[in-house]
């Protein structure tokens, strides 16, 4: 029996050559053409994903050697899906992949819907497709969303079966997706044939590293709207210091991040997670040399520079993604002292876990080791908003200081300073107490309020040069 395994295996090398990098979300699916045998191309080759520019659809893979009835129970699904979706530019193409189809085949996986397609494939052009591919397209069902020719997410046939709901939810995600790279093209009807869109621009392989310039990569990370990690997103981005240079394309990788080698200054990032919203960040590249001095009397200020990222972004996260605790938003708008909000301006914050002592912090200076694992960094947008992700923090254990968050600002040129500490009115340590005089930056003394998703939403705006 091992000898019959080492056998196939040896077959199956010198057959089906390993791809070293299969396909991923965000990549381009392979161009390859298939003799169509029913709908609008029957008698013609014609690359399925190639032909309408900026379509989205589903791309299904059906080995001919497949009961047929196994056939008919995956088509099922699909054709009631396509069904509920209204879009004339979400199509189907399904590939038999083998001998010639039987007509009983046919039947199974035909559809009369105008945005249906059925086409067989085999010989060279089913080798060189599986190579492209990176899968044995002759084994089992296997399918692809897409929009813009870009792989969206794969399919088992069991997944096409019982998980339909989620295949029209995809659907429906890539023609939003359209919508986004291209407005003005879907608006303008069904009917166009050029590739158009922001995508048939990127590279057929999207990567997790990025190069703008001659400079030390980084880690740039991006938190989605719920303040988890937008993990596997695609990302574009471009320099606002000049709008001109080209469009650069990447996929953020499971931790929401980027390793971005680029020149000091402000990038605009937009970012399409699956399933959700586009996303707009703004991100601010500080090279080290740029660190304002430390004067005076200010205890451990020296910690806001210890372990800064190189890329900030107006959205961060205090601690790790499982930090114990009820689930809290700090978020405000900074406004400089001509009463407008300010843009780019550094904040960094530290606070206690929900017991209210600062977790220990390895590998850093001996302030911030003080300031514990719950800190981090944001800088403020065009519109001067800012925010963190945390938990609330406890007070002080065996004392009367109520529950609070540090904060310090960096401003471009300037000595980083405190700000007076934020602090909640629902905090029963501070009943009675009254507001501070003269806060710093304006008031620390927020209103917490639950959020529809049962997290403590707490604003706190900042005025620059206030006291």
């Amino acid at each position: 029996m091992r000898n019959i395994l080492m056998l196939f295996t040896l077959v199956f090398a010198l057959v089906w050559p390993v791809r070293a990098q299969p396909l991923q979300t965000w990549d381009g699916l392979p161009a390859f053409d298939p003799m169509h045998v029913s709908g609008a191309y029957a008698g013609r080759r014609v690359c399925p994903m190639c032909t309408h520019g900026y379509d989205a659809g589903l791309l299904l893979f059906v080995p001919v050697g497949i009961d047929v009835a196994k056939a008919s129970a995956i088509i099922g699904p699909l054709r009631r899906m396509r069904e509920e979706i209204s879009s004339a530019r979400f199509r189907v193409f399904v590939v038999l992949i083998g001998a010639a189809p039987s007509p009983e085949m046919l039947d199974a996986v035909g559809a009369p819907h105008a945005q249906w397609y059925v086409a067989s494939l085999s010989g060279a052009e089913l080798s060189d497709a599986e190579q492209d591919f990176g899968a044995p397209l002759s084994v089992a069902p296997v399918a692809y969303a897409f929009a813009q020719r870009r792989l969206l997410r794969q399919y088992s046939a069991t997944e096409l079966i019982e998980s339909t709901h989620a295949v029209v939810d995809d659907a429906r995600h890539a023609l939003r997706l359209l919508e986004w790279l291209h407005p003005e093209a879907v608006a303008a009807g069904a009917d166009h044939d050029t590739p158009q869109g922001a995508l048939w621009f990127a590279p057929s392989r999207l990567h997790s590293s990025v190069t703008l310039a001659e400079a030390a990569a980084a880690p740039a990370c991006f938190l989605d709207d719920t303040g988890q990690p937008a993990a596997n997103a695609l990302v574009l981005l471009q320099s606002e210091k000049d709008p001109a240079l080209r469009l650069r394309f990447a996929r953020s990788d499971a931790l929401g991040c980027l390793q971005l080698a680029a020149i000091s200054g402000r990038y605009d990032v937009r970012l399409y997670v699956l399933g959700q919203a586009p996303l707009r960040r703004e991100l601010l590249r500080i090279e080290p040399q740029d660190q304002p001095p430390v004067l005076g009397q200010c205890d451990g200020c020296e910690a806001a520079y210890d372990s800064r990222p190189l890329h900030l972004t107006s959205q961060a996260r205090l601690g790790p993604q499982d930090e114990p605790g009820e689930q809290m938003r700090l978020h405000g708008v900074v406004y400089g002292v001509d009463g407008k909000p300010a843009a780019g301006i550094q904040i960094y914050a530290h606070q206690t876990d929900q017991t209210g002592n600062y977790p220990p912090l390895a590998g850093v200076g001996a302030a911030a080791s003080r300031h514990g694992r719950l800190r981090g960094w944001t800088v403020s947008d065009s519109d001067g908003r800012y925010r963190f992700d945390s938990v609330r923090p406890g007070g002080y254990p065996d004392s009367s200081l109520p529950q609070h968050i540090h904060l310090q600002v960096i401003e471009a040129g300037r000595c980083t300073y405190y700000l007076d500490d934020i602090e909640f009115a629902d905090d029963p340590r501070r009943a009675g107490q009254p507001e501070r005089a003269a806060p710093r930056g304006g008031s620390g003394l927020t209103e917490p309020a639950r959020s529809a998703d049962n997290i403590w939403e707490v604003r706190r705006d900042i005025y620059l040069g206030r006291n």
